[in-house]
């Protein structure tokens, strides 16, 4: 058991593929300005990669070069790239809708994610990171998310809370 870092709201942990560092958000600069940090586990702290706007659900891509975050710059809620030294990279998603919890295809250049469905449901859709080939792959009226794809690609687990539990 090791302590990792000392931030207020600091959530969502993902390793780093080589088991080198940890991406995570956190809230350090107050709430509403959640940022993703970035901890080199050789004991060199913490570091926020984001600027101030609000980022969270950081997910490394499998290479370890690429972590895709959900970022609000504005009014909208999209999928944004960064390099793991915090420079944007790309924008993924068009802004359309509030979108999250972004996760990488184990083998391609894919992301699933969840997004603001009809009313107020959220659903699972999946899209290629230079914004191509967006499709939606859950449609019911609960609240479908914590999308993860299965090792080899094949296949999404996901929560969902069709049954009245999660």
């Amino acid at each position: 058991l090791r302590h990792l870092s000392d931030g207020p709201w600091d959530g969502q942990p993902t390793w780093a593929p080589y088991d080198e560092a940890i991406a995570f958000k956190s809230a350090r600069q107050g709430s509403d300005l959640q940022g993703v940090y970035v901890n080199y586990l050789h004991g060199r702290g913490d570091f926020r990669l984001t600027g101030l706007a609000g980022a969270l659900h950081p997910s490394w891509r499998p290479a370890g070069d690429v972590i895709a975050y959900a970022g609000w710059y504005g009014e909208g809620v999209d999928i944004h790239l960064m390099d793991s030294y915090g420079l944007h990279l790309a924008q993924v998603t068009d802004g359309q809708r509030y979108v999250s919890q972004p996760t990488w295809h184990p083998r391609e250049d894919t992301l699933a994610y969840v997004a603001e469905g009809d009313g107020e449901n959220y659903d699972i859709h999946a899209i290629n990171t230079d914004g191509t080939k967006e499709r939606r792959l859950t449609a019911h009226p609960a609240y479908d998310h914590d999308p993860d794809w299965s090792p080899d690609g094949t296949q999404i687990l996901f929560t969902s809370d069709r049954d009245g539990d999660e």
